[in-house]
């Protein structure tokens, strides 16, 4: 689709499928990988706490690409990025579906947790992010639904789809569901920032009343220099370890 022939202004088109992209980050999430604790362990022959140390394993080196991400995000776009991340995180339920050992597990929760958190979460917060800029806040507040619907509805599809077809079946469905959803909303709706199209940010909504600023800006280097950038760091690990825990 062409952002320019959109009747409705293409910002709330991104808006929608950045709050989609983060609502099927679910089957990476906490809240959807723990609904699977119970009948993986059962099914290897391993205790909880050996599956617990693999996530918290797979979850550190799942996110460790997240700055590489980020540049390519930056450099190739958010569409291309999110169609390739998306279907990552259909093939790592795939691999999921495949574990036979604590190994494979930890190698699987961290393919798992790398596509959908550190990849799959950041550019779907990214492209609402470059559309979105004095009303940023409000967007990625709204975007933050989806996370929020998801973590209220996968537990319960998980749960039935382990019910009807065992553990592995369900990663194979929510492989298919990734594949069927999210993939192709990525590569049909995603798009890089407003500019480039001739179109304003904020979904054209008329300027807020107080006195416009410009938006700073900084360079990577720039902002590894900051201490605000390290403070806003050190409170995202926190808030997510302690989340995950």
């Amino acid at each position: 689709m062409d952002p320019r022939s959109s009747a409705l202004h293409y910002g709330w088109i991104i808006l929608g499928a950045g709050t989609f992209g983060s609502f099927m980050t679910l089957p990476g999430q906490t809240a959807g990988v723990s609904v699977f604790f119970d009948p993986i362990t059962a099914d290897l022959g391993i205790s909880r706490t050996s599956a617990s140390i693999a996530y918290a394993v797979g979850t550190l080196a799942g996110i460790l690409p997240a700055p590489v991400i980020g540049r390519w995000i930056d450099r190739r776009g958010p569409r291309l990025t999110a169609t390739i991340i998306a279907g990552g995180l259909a093939l790592a339920c795939v691999f999921m579906a495949t574990v036979q050992s604590a190994t494979t597990l930890l190698i699987g929760f961290g393919l798992l947790r790398g596509a959908a958190i550190g990849g799959l979460s950041l550019v779907s917060q990214q492209v609402v992010n470059l559309w979105f800029v004095r009303r940023r806040g409000i967007a990625a507040a709204a975007a933050s639904l989806g996370l929020a619907a998801g973590s209220l509805t996968f537990p319960k599809l998980i749960d039935t789809l382990i019910a009807l077809c065992g553990w592995r079946g369900a990663y194979l469905a929510l492989a298919g569901l990734v594949a069927l959803t999210i993939l192709p909303v990525a590569a049909a709706l995603f798009r890089d920032r407003p500019e480039k199209f001739g179109l304003s940010t904020d979904a054209g909504l008329p300027p807020a009343t107080e006195e416009p600023r410009e938006e700073p800006s900084f360079t990577r280097g720039q902002a590894l220099r900051t201490g605000v950038f390290w403070l806003l760091c050190a409170a995202g690990f926190l808030t997510n370890a302690i989340g995950t825990a």
